[in-house]
């Protein structure tokens, strides 16, 4: 090699080497240290604003709760014993379900502090089974985390 040729090789070394190594021995600061790409930053605050919608929306947003209750078919007469504090409320849409697991739509026509009787479009001869009846609207935000309401 020629001097020409070692002094155009040091000249193009400390012109791309020069701000790499004033780089890596400058001071660092304290958020300095570990530097994260910025689609970091905005996937987290994309996150939170998901997160935050959908609280929103679980504490808003409703379920129908329901209650079976053991009854017995007899005629086109649903009669269910009431066992909890639901009440539904009478025209109400129930089900009639046997123990085959066949199920009939019924209609709540009597609620009393003992029995629900429903009218149901079923099996005419004496059947066991459970009538499913509303009982209420419960938060999603309560169903799924029950220790916070």
């Amino acid at each position: 090699m020629t001097s020409g040729t070692d002094a155009v090789a040091m000249d193009r070394d400390s012109i791309f080497r020069r701000p790499w190594r004033d780089s890596r021995s400058a001071p660092k600061g304290p958020g300095k240290l570990v530097e994260q790409p910025q689609w970091i930053g905005a996937g987290l605050v994309a996150l939170a604003v998901l997160l935050s919608v959908g609280v929103a929306a679980a504490s808003t947003v409703t379920v129908a709760s329901t209650e079976a209750l053991p009854a017995v078919v007899q005629g086109d007469s649903v009669v269910a014993m009431r066992s909890g504090e639901a009440t539904p409320e009478l025209g109400a849409i129930a089900e009639f379900r046997d123990s085959s697991g066949a199920s009939w739509p019924a209609t709540v026509v009597e609620v009393t502090t003992m029995q629900v009787r429903a009218q149901v479009d079923g099996p005419s001869a004496l059947t066991v089974g459970e009538l499913v009846v509303p009982a209420g609207q419960d938060r999603l935000i309560d169903i799924l985390v029950p220790g916070l309401g």
